[in-house]
């Protein structure tokens, strides 16, 4: 899939009704991971970034045919070492027509490295892959509003931030003219 970076506007087709953003973290690997352990899998992650994963709807059998838009990734990747105390960090998103959610990461269903090591079970990867893991709900947010997601420490001090938008793209091109050209 195609990735997008920090503040940038997220186009979507036409089509869809309303933008839906879930939040969570990417996990960047190494190395070749196939069918690891969550010891292997801990051992080749190069570190963690933010993740807008942006959806056509908050259900994936409500989704209309057609191309999901890309994700947002970044700005930064945290490194394996500063990782081990990601656990404790606050994910928060944010968004400017009001309202927020918040969770610890230590608080997800599974814990990153096992998670890593899920994937790697159903499909091999490679160095470079990104594992997206959603830490809050999907939710639907309005065309061209600004949404913030940010990780702060339990203290309260941010680590990272990561925002972007909604855009509708344009309506279908026609690519031949059914009218007769006259030469």
């Amino acid at each position: 899939r195609v990735r997008v970076g920090d503040a940038q506007p997220v186009p979507f087709g036409v089509a869809v009704p309303q933008p839906v953003v879930a939040a969570g973290i990417g996990v960047m690997v190494a190395e070749e991971l196939h069918r690891a352990c969550a010891a292997e899998a801990a051992a080749a992650i190069l570190g963690i970034t933010l993740l807008l994963d942006w959806v056509v709807a908050t259900d994936w059998w409500l989704a209309p045919p057609g191309i999901e838009p890309p994700g947002q990734l970044g700005p930064a990747l945290c490194m394996p070492h500063l990782a081990a105390r990601i656990d404790h960090s606050v994910l928060t998103l944010t968004t400017a027509g009001g309202g927020g959610e918040a969770r610890v990461l230590g608080d997800l269903a599974l814990p990153i490295a096992d998670a890593v090591a899920f994937v790697s079970q159903r499909r091999q990867l490679e160095p470079g892959d990104v594992v997206g893991i959603d830490a809050l709900p999907p939710r639907a947010v309005a065309w061209g509003e600004a949404v913030t997601l940010t990780l702060a420490d339990p203290g309260g001090r941010q680590r990272m931030q990561l925002c972007g938008s909604a855009s509708r793209g344009p309506g279908r091109v026609p690519w031949r003219s059914t009218a007769a050209v006259a030469v």
